[in-house]
Formats: structure tokens, C-alpha cells, sequence
């Protein structure tokens, strides 16, 4: 399938010829006009519904066959009327011309697309399969419909009239947007989705009337989870539609980056384990400068921004350079890892401390070693592979049994995700068979077992054996 520009056409006063004189043919004529088009058609003087078509306002009779001489001076062609053979012959008139035009129903010699339409006053919402699925976009339309009450067109009314003074206070287009949105999430929106439209009116007019200083630039530090964008939270999803600027870390996939609103500027940041630290320092020192330009700025962070991923240095600069921010939480590694496992990391009576840490680099492993058994029940380790046989040695060390069971969750949430179940003394052997690339999250202790027999994703592959400790928490 081509890729397709969404655009409008400005037909106002602009010469169209359309094709065809049946049902189809008068619906699109009626549409064509009330977009303000002077309409030509060209069909049999005997066609069913020319007569209707010709009682259109600046609507005239151009003859039963298209010329080429007819096509000087218009700006779109559509072709509709039912023969294949007529219609493809003025879509290639057209296509010699650089006119665009629309085949009905033949998305393939259409260089334009007829889309779906939802209006609510000045508002128009337009889907479009590009002609390969009409139907579907058709379902989407009458979705649309349902969710899009008349709210929305009495607020665009009401916009319309404002848009100047609107410019004239909120010269940028992102302010104006934030500031809308702020409307609709507070006591307007609420009064127009109750159809109190008085009410709403005078609440608009008072937060216009309330506007003051310029908008300041914000950060908000915006949590991506594991990977698949179906775990988002809510806020989330919200905070990429709104932003200005989106400072994303490596590891956050293409699949959510897509949510984001489509103008925002995106702009990869965030270290990988062992590249220096100016990485980060450099990525803290850009997110200010967007947000003093006054931008709505959006630190996205794979899994949750408050664990392991340097929000302290982050919240630091941006307090101590006076620039508000939030913060909206995510699914982190260690919940999805055992989420997807079947592994719950606490067990009433066997299982009730759990310890999270990093074990990548020679400082984290002094942490580790400070740290004796007894501390948690459960460990849950990020960043393990890089150093594996040093850590597996650490918590030997430690007080912690050969026998241990351990799982391997490589890419929680996402498409490669790999599950292994192991135990401590052989899991350099067994972390082997995991795919390499994919960020892993190690499960240490007894929970790690019910993975054998608790897995809801299907079954996990043949394990090793995993010794009386494992037995006993799987039974």
C-alpha cells in the first residue's frame, strides 16, 4: 500500500468535474457543493438523478463524455460513475494534468482519497484506509459518531470566534493546545460533556479572562513500562499526546513512539549500561533548554522513572533551575518479569522481603556483597548478565544455596520475550541459551520455582533439575 498525506482541499469557488448521474453520484454532488465547489458533471443526459444534481447551486451539464479541453482550470476530478473503463479513462486525463483525482471504489488509479467524515461545526474528523479498506474506515467513522457528541461542535463555534484573541495572547501553537486542553479537563469540559453549554460558556470565558503571565515550560518524567505499549498507563498515553518534545531512553521501542503526538519532536537520550555518564548529563542539560523555550517536555523512561533510572540527578537540575515538573509512574521490569513468569516475588509464610538491585558494574557488586541472606527472600536483579559469573560468586558468598532456584526473564512484554528457569550454581550455563540484545531481570529465591507450574503464557521449556528447595516451592 502507497503511503498516503492526509490533507484538506479548499474547493471554495474552485471548478469540479464528477462523473456519473446515479444514487452514489448525487450523494457526492451534494457534498462537493456544500464544500463550495462549481460543479461540472459529465453523464448521459438520461442519467437517473442529473436532474437533482443539476438543481444544485452553480451546478452545470458539461456533456455524456469527458474531454480532455474540459479539464483546464479544475482543481479535482471524481469519478463515479459505475464504469470501470470511463472512470479509469479520466483518472489517467487527470493524472497527465497533475489534477488529483478519486476513483470510487478503485483505491488502485486514485491519486486522491475519498475519506470517511465526522463533522461537528467547524470540526472535521477524517478516516482513511486509502482506499483499501472503505468499510473499515466507514465502522470507524460510526464510532466516531457515537463518541462525538454536540459539544464538540458548539465548542468549536465558540473557538472560531475567540481563534484571534486566542493568537493574540497564546502566540504559539503548542500554547494554545496545552491551554485547550486544560479547558477540557476542567470545568468546561465538564459542562459541555453535561450539555450545559450556558455554563460552559461563561467558565470559558472566565479562564480567558484569568490568563495572565506567559505559559512556563514543564518536564514531566513519564514512566514507558517494559516495552509493550498495551501496559502504558493512561496518564502516560495523555502526557505523549500533549507534548512539545519527547527526550526518550534507548531501550523505549518504536511501538510507543508512535503514540506520541505526531509533531513532537523526538530525540533519542539515555546512556546504555557502561557508555560514560556525560550521556546523561547531556540529556539533563537538553531537557532544560527545551523547557525554558517554553515547551511541554516529556522524559520517557523505560520502565518506571523513579528506579534506576537517574531520576534523582534529573529532579535535581530541574528544582534547582526552577522548572516545574511531574511525574506519572510506570510498570517496572520487575513487576513485568513476574507478571509474565506467573512468579508473585512475595509468598505468605515462605517469602515475605523483597530486595531490588543492579549488578552491571564493580560498585554494584560491593552493594551486593555488603548484603548477607537473611536481608530478602526474594532478589530481583536488573542488569545481571554483564557481570554473570561475578555475580553468581557474590551471592554464593553471601549465604545464598547452590541450589536456589533462578529465573531468567529476558525482554519482559515483548515480542523476543524469553523465559528460562535455572538455579544458582548453573545459571552461567543456562543464561547461554538467551537471546542476547534484550534487557533481562533476574529472579533469585524460592518464589522463582512456580514458574514450572503457575505459567499462564504456556509452558516453559524443559528445565534442569532444581533441587529440593525448588521441589518444595513448586509442590
Amino acid at each position: 500500500m502507497p503511503h498516503t498525506l492526509p490533507v484538506q482541499l479548499d474547493l471554495e469557488g474552485r471548478q469540479v468535474i464528477l462523473l456519473g448521474g446515479g444514487e452514489l453520484a448525487l450523494r457526492k454532488a451534494r457534498i462537493l457543493v456544500a464544500a463550495g465547489a462549481r460543479l461540472g458533471i459529465v453523464a448521459p443526459a438520461s442519467a437517473e438523478h442529473l436532474p437533482a444534481m443539476l438543481e444544485l447551486p452553480g451546478a452545470r451539464y458539461l456533456g455524456a463524455s469527458l474531454r480532455a479541453s474540459m479539464l483546464a482550470g479544475v482543481a479535482f476530478v471524481l469519478a463515479a460513475s459505475g464504469e470501470r473503463d470511463l472512470d479509469r479513462r479520466a483518472a489517467a486525463l487527470a493524472s497527465r494534468r497533475g489534477i488529483p483525482c478519486n476513483v470510487v471504489d478503485d483505491a488502485i488509479h486514485s491519486s486522491a482519497h475519498w475519506p470517511a467524515v465526522v463533522r461537528r461545526g467547524p470540526l472535521q474528523v477524517a478516516v482513511s484506509s486509502g482506499g483499501q479498506a472503505p468499510a473499515l474506515a466507514a465502522l470507524l467513522r460510526s464510532e466516531l459518531e457515537a463518541w462525538l457528541g454536540p459539544e464538540w461542535a458548539v465548542l468549536g463555534e465558540w473557538l472560531s470566534e475567540l481563534n484571534p484573541r486566542l493568537r493574540q495572547w497564546l502566540p504559539t501553537a503548542a500554547a494554545r493546545r496545552r491551554f485547550l486542553s486544560g479547558l477540557l479537563r476542567g470545568a468546561v469540559g465538564a459542562a459541555l460533556r453535561a450539555r450545559r453549554f450556558e455554563e460552559a460558556k461563561l467558565r470559558l470565558h472566565e479562564a480567558l479572562a484569568a490568563r495572565e503571565a506567559p505559559e512556563r515550560g514543564s518536564v514531566v518524567l513519564v514512566g514507558a513500562g517494559p516495552g509493550d505499549p498495551e501496559l502504558l498507563t493512561v496518564a502516560a498515553l495523555r502526557e505523549l499526546g500533549e507534548a512539545d518534545a519527547i527526550l526518550y531512553d534507548r531501550l523505549v521501542p518504536p511501538a510507543i513512539l508512535e503514540l506520541a503526538r505526531a509533531d513532537a519532536e523526538r530525540i533519542a537520550v539515555g546512556r546504555r549500561c557502561g557508555e560514560p555518564a556525560r550521556t546523561a548529563t547531556d540529556a539533563i542539560a537538553r531537557m532544560i533548554e527545551l523547557a525554558r523555550r517554553g515547551l511541554r517536555v516529556v522524559r520517557l523512561k523505560g520502565g518506571d522513572p523513579m528506579l534506576f533510572a537517574r531520576a534523582a540527578e534529573e529532579l535535581t537540575a530541574l528544582a534547582e533551575s526552577g522548572i516545574p515538573y511531574r511525574i506519572v509512574p510506570g510498570v517496572t521490569a520487575a513487576l513485568a518479569a513476574a507478571a509474565h513468569a506467573a512468579v508473585p516475588l512475595t509468598w505468605r509464610g515462605r517469602a515475605r522481603s523483597v530486595l531490588v538491585a543492579t549488578a552491571h558494574d564493580a560498585e554494584s557488586l560491593a552493594a551486593l556483597r555488603r548484603l548477607r541472606r537473611g536481608c530478602a527472600d526474594t532478589l530481583v536483579i536488573y542488569m545481571g548478565l554483564r557481570r554473570l559469573e561475578d555475580l553468581v560468586r557474590c551471592l554464593l558468598r553471601t549465604g545464598w544455596q547452590p541450589a536456589t532456584p533462578v529465573l531468567i526473564v529476558a525482554g519482559a512484554s515483548l515480542p523476543g520475550e524469553t523465559i528460562r528457569l535455572s538455579t544458582l550454581d548453573r545459571l552461567p550455563v543456562e543464561a547461554a541459551t538467551v537471546p542476547g540484545g534484550l534487557p533481562t531481570t533476574l529472579i533469585v529465591g524460592e518464589v522463582a520455582a512456580l514458574a514450572s507450574r503457575l505459567s499462564w503464557r504456556g509452558q516453559l521449556p524443559p528445565s534442569i533439575p532444581i533441587g529440593r528447595m525448588a521441589r518444595r516451592a513448586a509442590a
